[in-house]
């Protein structure tokens, strides 16, 4: 496993980070979430790999995903070398209570104490927000994620779905009043999704912050093959546009003898600032295929072929 510290700080964390919006309860947020046992050996072999680097949040499944994930690296693992990053600001109600969204102070101490008490930590190594909140002043939300360092409970903060100007914003008030900033930013970037490169990209490597990319593999739409039938392709059918991606892809997986999803997760870590992606798997024994992205450097030419017309 090959490790670098995230952002400016002196936190070491996998390239391959464990997204685990996938545990939960099957069909209690989407049909494609696994239960506890499946988690569970998801876990364990990220550990076996080295992988060290877990992403959560208090919405996915209602909690339960935070759940899973800290009774799993509690039974399996050493809680001081994982790093744990989970998010807070949204609520998956559809008409959610005043004071149960957003980031507002109250939100955030109230939903801290949640997470922890759902991971079963007394700390959590990377609290993100999930989304900027309009309606919250930003000093009051980096003036509480300040307050949640000192004290102890969160050792980083980072940001999460933020447009360049937005994530400028909020860095700009933490560094004019003293207060922490964050040292990573969590946004979509894949080959089809690459409008980061202009802006945010180079503001990220002007500041010292990492991204982290997540949906890498477009949701599974460039990863698996054509012709497999999940859960997830039952919702998300493949376009043309997709099937032409798809052989580009299959082109250089068969140059290095490796599968697509390592492609995608090469060509990811070849962009700067990105420093790890976010993976989330359903099927134990998938990660074991994906650290092998990490012995594969993509050419010129190949990079080129995968950017063709995106």
């Amino acid at each position: 496993m090959e490790y670098v510290r995230l952002g400016s700080s002196g936190l070491k964390v996998s390239k391959i980070c464990l997204g685990t919006m996938g545990f939960g309860t099957p069909g209690e947020l989407f049909s494609w979430t696994v239960g506890y046992e499946t988690s569970e050996a998801i876990v364990r072999e990220c550990l076996d790999l080295g992988i060290n680097f877990f992403d959560t949040a208090n919405v996915y499944s209602n909690g339960e995903a935070e759940q899973y994930l800290g009774k799993a690296i509690r039974q399996y693992g050493n809680r001081d070398e994982a790093v744990i990053a989970t998010k807070v600001g949204l609520n998956m109600d559809k008409h959610p209570r005043p004071n149960t969204v957003g980031l507002s102070r109250k939100v955030i101490f109230s939903e801290v104490e949640k997470s922890l008490t759902r991971l079963g930590t007394d700390y959590i190594d990377v609290y993100i927000i999930h989304h900027p909140d309009a309606e919250t002043p930003v000093e009051e939300t980096m003036e509480a994620l300040d307050d949640l360092i000192r004290s102890g409970k969160v050792r980083y903060i980072g940001a999460s779905n933020m447009k360049a100007w937005q994530f400028a914003k909020y860095q700009y008030i933490a560094r004019m009043h003293g207060w922490h900033e964050f040292i990573c930013l969590e946004n979509m970037h894949n080959i089809f999704v690459r409008q980061d490169e202009r802006e945010v990209f180079p503001m990220l490597e002007d500041m010292g912050v990492s991204l982290m990319a997540y949906k890498v593999l477009a949701g599974g739409r460039l990863s698996r093959s054509v012709n497999e039938k999940t859960a997830r392709s039952a919702t998300q059918p493949l376009s043309a546009k997709d099937l032409a991606m798809n052989d580009r892809i299959q082109q250089v997986a068969d140059a290095h003898h490796c599968s697509k999803a390592d492609v995608l997760i090469a060509y990811e870590l070849d962009k700067k600032p990105v420093d790890t992606v976010l993976i989330g798997t359903t099927k134990p024994g998938r990660m074991s295929d994906t650290v092998k992205a990490l012995d594969i450097h993509l050419s010129d030419d190949e990079i080129a072929l995968l950017e063709k017309d995106n």
